[in-house]
C-alpha cells in the first residue's frame, strides 16, 4: 500500500480507496506512531454529512486505549472531494458499501486484530446498513455517535413523504430539497465562530453544503431497511446527547441537528445487542462537547471496548 502525508492532519496519512462509482475514490486516513501500546483492535471512523475526518484527538485517545485508528472520507465528501462532483451527495442506499468493505480489506491486509467501525449522524446510519447488508466477518462491533436513524427536528421527512423523497431522489438524485432552520451547529463548535475546533470550512461549511433528493431518499430507504432487518449480530454502542436543542439562541448544550430521544427509539427497535450512555449537554457529534461532556464520551468508548474486546 502506497501512504502520503495528510494534508489536513499532521501526524497522519492517506491512501485512496476505489469505491462503487468509477473515478470517484474515498480517502483512507490514518494514524502514524503515536503511544507504544500494543493495538487490541482497529477502529474506522466514518463522518457525517458535510463532513470530514478531523477528530484527531479521538484517535490520539484510542492510541492510547490499544486502539488503532483509521477514518475513511467517503467519495465526494473531505479529502475525497474532486472537481466538478457534487459535494456530499448519496444517490443510492448501498453506494458506500464498496469502499468501506475495501477499507476494511485493506486495514486487514496489516493485521489480524478485530475491526471497530465507527459512524457519525449519517455515517453512523450508513455503517449500520453496510454492517446489515454485508455481515462482514472481521467486524467487532458498531461505534454510533449521534446516529441518523429516525427523522431530523424539525423533520424533514415529514414535509417529503418517505414515498415521494424515494421516487424523487431515484429520478432526480440531483434536485435541491428545501431545508429550513437557522443551521448554526457549525458556528457553536468552529474556533473562528463560538467553538473550539479548527477545521477546513470549505468541505465542511457552516451552513453545511445543498440537501439533494438523492441523499434524502437514501436516508429514507436505509431508515427503512434498518427497520425491517435490524441488527442481530453486531454489539452496538450509541452515544448521544441528553435533549435536542431547539434553537442556537442562548445555546448551552445539546444536539442542534438530530432528536437523540428518537434516535434512542429507533436504535432500540434495530439493533438487538445495544448499549446506550447519554452525554449530559452533549453536542451533535458528542466527540466535540466542551469538557466535561468531550471527556466522558471518550472514556465511554474505551470502558466500553475493553469490555467488547475482553468478552
Amino acid at each position: 500500500m502506497t501512504w502520503s502525508p495528510d494534508r489536513l492532519a499532521a501526524g497522519f496519512e492517506t491512501q485512496s480507496v476505489a469505491g462503487s462509482r468509477p473515478g470517484e475514490p474515498g480517502t483512507l486516513v490514518r494514524r502514524r506512531g503515536g503511544p507504544n501500546v500494543s493495538p487490541r483492535a482497529v477502529m474506522l471512523w466514518l463522518h457525517g454529512f458535510s463532513d470530514y475526518f478531523f477528530q484527531t484527538h479521538v484517535a490520539d485517545h484510542l492510541a492510547e486505549h490499544g486502539i488503532g485508528f483509521h477514518a475513511l472520507d467517503l467519495h465526494g465528501h473531505g479529502r475525497s472531494l474532486r472537481a466538478g462532483q457534487t459535494p456530499n451527495q448519496w444517490r443510492s442506499p448501498d453506494e458506500f458499501d464498496t469502499e468501506i468493505s475495501r477499507a476494511v480489506d485493506l486495514i486487514s491486509a496489516d493485521t489480524d486484530l478485530p475491526v471497530v467501525v465507527a459512524g457519525h449522524s449519517t455515517g453512523g446510519l450508513i455503517a449500520a446498513a453496510w454492517a446489515a447488508r454485508t455481515k462482514p466477518v472481521r467486524l467487532a462491533g458498531l461505534v454510533l455517535d449521534s446516529p441518523f436513524l429516525a427523522p431530523p427536528v424539525p423533520a424533514l421527512a415529514e414535509r417529503i413523504p418517505r414515498l415521494l423523497a424515494g421516487l424523487l431522489g431515484r429520478a432526480r438524485p440531483d434536485a435541491v430539497v428545501p431545508r429550513g432552520g437557522e443551521r448554526a451547529y457549525g458556528r457553536t463548535i468552529h474556533a473562528g465562530a463560538d467553538g473550539e475546533w479548527d477545521y477546513d470550512l470549505s468541505v465542511k461549511p457552516h451552513g453545511g453544503f445543498p440537501i439533494r433528493a438523492g441523499w434524502l431518499g437514501s436516508v429514507l430507504r436505509s431508515q427503512r431497511y434498518l427497520e425491517a432487518v435490524g441488527l442481530s449480530d453486531t454489539p452496538v454502542l450509541l452515544l448521544r446527547s441528553s435533549h435536542h436543542a431547539a434553537t442556537a439562541t442562548g445555546f448551552t448544550g445539546g444536539d442542534l441537528v438530530l432528536d437523540p430521544e428518537a434516535m434512542s427509539r429507533a436504535a432500540s427497535a434495530m439493533f438487538v445487542w445495544l448499549d446506550t450512555v447519554v452525554i449530559e449537554n452533549g453536542y451533535h457529534d458528542v466527540f466535540l462537547s466542551p469538557e466535561p461532556g468531550r471527556r466522558a464520551a471518550l472514556e465511554a468508548t474505551s470502558r466500553w471496548l475493553d469490555t467488547l474486546l475482553a468478552s
